[in-house]
């Protein structure tokens, strides 16, 4: 076989591998990009979620004010810690904004 015919066969599938290579590592980057904005998105409908039960526990909290003369906010807090339920406070609307790991609309790699 002619060395120059040899040559050109290595370079074509040469080229075939490498586009092979990129096209591979295209996918898997693809899917890392959707993975974190679908993350994203359950991260901030979550923390919507969160602002809305921390709004409907105000509301309940005044109107228990009102009939009563006292909220009862933090007895039924204690009451559900002792009960073995726990919560961080990191994800409240206020922090969830100010926290220098997460921005809105995008997760660094720190999570």
């Amino acid at each position: 076989m002619d060395p120059q015919i040899s040559a050109s066969i290595i370079t074509a599938i040469g080229s075939v591998v490498a586009a092979t290579i990129a096209a591979v590592a295209a996918v898997f980057v693809g899917r890392t990009f959707l993975s974190r904005e679908k993350l994203q998105r359950q991260l901030d409908a979550a923390v919507e979620d969160i602002s809305f039960l921390l709004k409907v526990e105000e509301r309940h909290c005044e109107l228990n004010k009102q009939s009563s003369g006292q909220s009862s906010k933090q007895r039924v807090r204690d009451y559900v810690q002792s009960k073995g339920d726990t919560w961080s406070g990191r994800f409240t609307p206020g922090r969830y904004r100010s926290n220098s790991s997460i921005t809105k609309g995008k997760i660094r790699s720190t999570l």
